[in-house]
């Protein structure tokens, strides 16, 4: 089980050129581009499952969120045009120049997609990252009003492939009993900047029989974060809500770097606005 320390804001579209090139001085590298898809499944409610555990306490369900990385060819396919130039076409719903069946693709495999790049590589020749799928389940953040930092357990494994007579992540799952809830689509560009704190700008769509809602029309999500290997490693995590802490004061009165709302964060499923 990991620890994720993060604080988030927003831009607007039109603050996209200046946040960049302000990032890239601070950190002193160029963002990287990368594309996710993310799927979030429930427990099947066809089936009856008992809500309790052997000490007869109450379990509440919660969702799983499975990942992988999108092939960034499919979005754009000439390689010196994949900076953060690209997420700046993309200010509606539509995704421009992708196209969503090889969404479905991935999940019920129906494509070979050995061939395909992802975050600028590729597959060539066989097995490799394009067969990994990220599979997690996190906690909702820590409660307290002291808190400086979010602060959420996520445990985390991956999937390396699906075997039987219908191999796909989504055919997997479902004999786990857990069937498909909603989709995300996510392209972005990451920094890498100082003691081991990433930032990420944004675009997020909803997919929604064969549709794309963009949930954020307008501006970018702005997540700054720090990932620490183990729940117990104190040292770490006090390094980390420090490297956060400064980082929010570098970028005070230019963007206001927060606490994220616990309830956005909640993946039981009782929370039905989970996202």
């Amino acid at each position: 089980m990991m620890l994720q320390l993060s604080l988030v804001s927003s831009i607007d579209d039109a603050s996209y050129d200046l946040f960049v090139s302000t990032l890239s001085n601070l950190c002193g590298n160029p963002p990287v581009v990368f594309g996710n898809f993310t799927a979030m499944l429930k427990p099947n409610p066809a089936f009856d499952i008992e809500q309790v555990n052997s000490k007869n306490q109450l379990v509440e369900q919660s969702r799983i969120k499975l990942c992988r990385g999108l092939p960034l060819q499919e979005v754009e396919a000439d390689n010196a045009k994949r900076d953060f130039r690209l997420l700046k076409k993309y200010q509606n719903d539509e995704v421009q120049g992708l196209d969503l069946q090889i969404i479905q693709d991935m999940l019920h495999g129906s494509r070979d997609l050995d061939e395909m790049e992802v975050d600028g590589g590729s597959n060539k020749g066989g097995s490799g990252a394009q067969d990994v799928w990220s599979l997690s389940i996190s906690d909702i953040p820590t409660a307290g009003s002291g808190r400086k930092v979010s602060t959420q357990a996520i445990t985390e494994t991956t999937v390396l492939a699906s075997g039987g007579s219908s191999p796909s992540i989504v055919s997997f799952l479902s004999e786990l009993g857990y069937v498909l809830d909603f989709q995300l689509l996510v392209l972005g560009i990451k920094f890498n900047m100082n003691n081991g704190v990433f930032l990420e700008l944004s675009k997020i769509w909803r997919l929604n029989d064969g549709r794309t809602e963009q949930i954020t029309k307008g501006g970018f999500l702005v997540k700054a974060f720090v990932n620490v290997a183990k729940s117990t490693d104190i040292k770490s995590i006090n390094s980390g809500t420090t490297s956060l802490l400064a980082l929010q004061k570098e970028l005070s009165g230019y963007v206001e770097l927060e606490i994220p709302d616990r309830k956005s964060m909640d993946s039981r499923l009782e929370n039905k606005n989970d996202i």
